[in-house]
């Protein structure tokens, strides 16, 4: 007997693999991130996820022991779609190259940060869309709570007001 497609079990997954570096020379930091994102979709007999990398670049100047003044650059894009079904043609590419086109974002902030510990900090700042305003991926942009309290106001808001 047949499931009715209604019962399937559907499994939501994502996997972050990253690297982080944070170097420290007197009162300058430079940290650098680089990340690979695979969020998905599955169920017992397709699957979809996709392949998004981004990546940032931190400048930083340390005006007291635990305040620093800093500029830092990201970017990310959607890479690649891929799926279960193996009818890709031409239109697939085409998709494919527009999702890039779309995804593809890059921003710059600076601000100011105080670390109330040695790994966790508060950020004060400003952020500015250098590629990509309307790119889906701006929701997911950056890594801190900051960051994240940002995506979760800025995506509220265009939820109740549109684009």
């Amino acid at each position: 007997m047949k499931e009715s497609i209604e019962s399937t079990p559907t499994y939501i997954f994502a996997t972050r693999n990253y690297y982080f570096s944070n170097y420290n020379l007197d009162r300058v930091s430079i940290k650098s991130y680089f990340e690979m994102f695979f969020p998905g979709i599955a169920d017992f007999s397709d699957y979809v996820f996709d392949i998004v990398p981004r990546g940032f670049v931190n400048v930083g100047y340390f005006i007291l022991d635990k305040i620093e003044f800093f500029g830092l650059l990201e970017g990310g894009v959607v890479l690649n779609l891929i799926i279960s079904s193996g009818t890709k043609d031409s239109d697939w590419d085409n998709f494919i190259k527009e999702l890039r086109q779309e995804s593809i974002y890059s921003t710059f902030k600076f601000g100011f940060s105080w670390y109330y510990d040695n790994y966790s900090g508060i950020e004060l700042g400003y952020r500015s869309f250098l590629l990509g305003k309307n790119s889906p991926l701006r929701f997911i942009q950056g890594f801190t709570t900051t960051d994240w309290i940002y995506n979760f106001v800025s995506y509220t808001l265009y939820t109740e007001n549109g684009p």
